[in-house]
């Protein structure tokens, strides 16, 4: 089912700051809107399997969405995004289209991927 219109949610780390004795502590999250976002669910889940003593017998589930975001968003490979009340990783890099042509631009594309298990 697509849901068109989505305002999503980005989670980014902030920076790293350092303490009083000079260890590295990460700072705040930082989260801001992106509104206008179509979302739909990729075409299959996968299930991996690993060895007991990782998973005490679970299987791992990757389940992931596809996200069309309005072009120029501020989004970055190390982000998540919340859809939903659930918080998936962006996969991979963030895909942007235009025509040399028109000028025109296409929706940024968008993976995310949940893994439970």
């Amino acid at each position: 089912m697509f849901t068109h219109g989505e305002t999503l949610t980005v989670i980014r780390a902030g920076g790293i700051t350092r303490d009083l004795y000079g260890n590295d502590i990460p700072s705040a999250l930082i989260e801001f809107d992106i509104p206008g976002c179509i979302t739909a669910p990729r075409a299959s889940r996968t299930s991996l399997r690993t060895p007991m003593e990782e998973l005490q017998d679970r299987d791992q589930v990757y389940d992931g969405l596809n996200v069309w975001a309005p072009p120029g968003s501020d989004i970055l490979v190390t982000d998540q995004m919340r859809v939903n009340g659930v918080i998936y990783d962006v996969d991979g890099v963030t895909q942007s289209w235009s025509s040399p042509f028109t000028g025109s631009t296409a929706p940024m594309e968008i993976r995310l991927l949940l893994v439970t298990g």
